[in-house]
């Protein structure tokens, strides 16, 4: 048995009984070894034996389900639109919001026993009919398809409980009762507000996946590439591996690869969490998202997810489909909670009627559970969480394997480092100051700093930042010139020239400092 291991992006999903739904089908099968499906990323997670089916075989099931699948390319996540295009897309949302507004001033004005505010009846009829018979239709169709697979999601309590109301109400207003004795108002706000609660979770989705997308700014779009024997501009999607690219000063590599020419300091702390840069020269291997201080001209050797950047981002997004424990206990309950919560109706309505008799009463008490039930909540905030909280953690460069690892960072009370150093703040800093005889800290640093303006080195930011914190007025530079790999040197005004580097390149005898010994203060 040969195991492969696929993701599917499924879509038609709408609570997480749909999830477990497809999940349960995909494990009853004999070839397919585990499934895991997450409702909040929209993925399906199957490892299955290749001799037995094909992708292709396994789409197909999820789709007799009742939803659409697709195989999730290992391109690297795009970035997500943005929020302007959802609003748009979530038009039904802000139409129905827009209807449910004149019914919540009924209700507020109910709150202090005036039903001044309430619609009159036939305003009442036409907004709810508006809704009920047109803006509801997607969770219509959801509801039919859901049972048709054989389960009941979340838009199947929606739906009989909405259209219940609906049409107890306007029997009411038939039978000539008081307006005020109908309910149209609570079938509007229950749809309008699953809507909103669906719009709030597919930007949480969306702005989670973003935070994968921010990586891919790490890589730039444009490279310039060596064409025959000339350098052009030319976009990354159109690179070859075994292509010669050039990184000049503060660029970023575009793709894994060996150094050919030239020098330059890369911060890699993307990849390696180490905030000190890499001395890279000829020979050297660069990695993709690294930032340059210099200049080089590399062959690349593997591009796009086949990059280490690349693979470290799939194996976030797929960490992002995976499921902690809590979050399979919250499946199992989520995926009886519909049944349960019909039968309760249903038990509701019968128990009403025999202590009542009241056929009516008991119609809306069993309408009340169904409503109260709607947001099936239990299924979706648990994934959820885990994806929005993995998306802010990946923000903040922490990275977690899988969902797992993060459920039980959450029990964690000690951390023990085997090391100096391991916790920074991510950039370098003044340790210690050395001078030469008869120079003060603050001509050094005015000189240094004078100079180090002109550079993007990330020791270079360090002597400036120090400078600007000690209150030190930086003079003018000019005619700056960078050695690629070992320093960089100006004329200072008031000064002179001003070398910064290498000890060799800045004409430094380092065992003659040493000799001096370090100052008393020990800064």
């Amino acid at each position: 048995m040969s195991t492969q291991h696929i993701n599917f992006q499924i879509s038609g999903m709408t609570c997480q009984a749909c999830a477990s739904r497809i999940e349960k089908v995909l494990n009853k099968k004999d070839f397919v070894a585990n499934a895991s499906v997450n409702f909040a990323g929209e993925t399906a997670q199957v490892e299955y034996d290749d001799a037995q089916t094909t992708p292709e075989e396994l789409m197909q099931i999820i789709q007799k389900t009742g939803y659409q699948a697709a195989i999730k390319t290992t391109a690297l996540p795009e970035m997500q639109p943005e929020n302007a295009n959802l609003w748009r897309n979530h038009w039904r949302t802000w139409l129905l919001l827009a209807l449910a507004a004149p019914f919540i001033l009924g209700m507020a004005g109910m709150l202090f026993g005036s039903h001044a505010l309430i619609l009159p009846a036939w305003l009442q009829i036409a907004l709810a009919s508006i809704v009920q018979l047109w803006l509801a239709v997607p969770f219509y169709k959801s509801a039919i398809a859901s049972v048709r697979g054989g389960l009941a999601n979340m838009d199947v309590l929606v739906s009989i409980g909405t259209l219940a109301i609906y049409l107890y109400s306007i029997g009411m207003m038939l039978a000539g009762h008081p307006v005020h004795h109908v309910y149209f108002e609570a079938g509007v706000m229950v749809i309008a507000f699953v809507s909103l609660g669906k719009f709030l979770e597919e930007r949480t989705k969306r702005g989670s996946l973003n935070s994968l997308g921010l990586m891919m700014q790490l890589t730039p779009r444009q490279v310039t590439v060596l064409r025959g024997t000339q350098w052009q501009p030319e976009k990354l999607e159109n690179v070859q591996i075994g292509d010669t690219l050039r990184a000049v000063q503060g660029e970023r590599i575009a793709a894994d690869g060996v150094v050919i020419a030239g020098e330059a300091w890369a911060d890699e702390s993307h990849l390696t969490g180490e905030s000190q840069p890499v001395y890279k020269t000829a020979g050297s291997k660069v990695l993709a998202g690294s930032i340059l201080s210099g200049s080089v001209d590399y062959r690349a050797e593997q591009l796009g997810s086949n990059t280490l950047l690349g693979d470290m981002m799939n194996a976030l997004a797929d960490a992002q489909g995976s499921k902690a424990p809590i979050a399979r206990l919250a499946d199992k309950a989520a995926a009886v909670f519909v049944p349960i919560v019909l039968s309760i109706a249903a038990l509701t309505f019968i128990a009403t009627w025999l202590f009542t008799g009241s056929a009516t009463k008991a119609l809306v008490h069993a309408v009340a559970v169904l409503v109260v039930a709607c947001p099936c909540a239990l299924g979706l905030a648990t994934p959820a969480a885990i994806m929005a909280g993995m998306g802010v953690a990946v923000r903040h460069g922490v990275w977690f394997k899988n969902a797992a690892a993060m459920e039980q960072a959450g029990h964690i009370d000690t951390v023990v480092l085997d090391k100096t150093g391991t916790l920074t703040q991510g950039k370098p800093d003044i340790a210690a100051i050395w001078t030469a005889p008869n120079i003060s800290e603050d001509t050094l640093f005015q000189a240094a700093a004078a100079v180090e303006q002109h550079a993007a080195h990330p020791l270079a930011k360090a002597i400036v930042s120090h400078a600007a914190e000690r209150g030190i007025a930086i003079p003018t530079a000019t005619q700056p010139e960078t050695e690629a790999g070992a320093g960089l040197q100006a004329q200072v005004a008031g000064i002179g020239l001003v070398k910064v580097g290498k000890p060799d390149f800045a004409n430094l005898d380092m065992q003659a400092v040493w000799q001096q010994g370090q100052p008393e203060n020990g800064q």
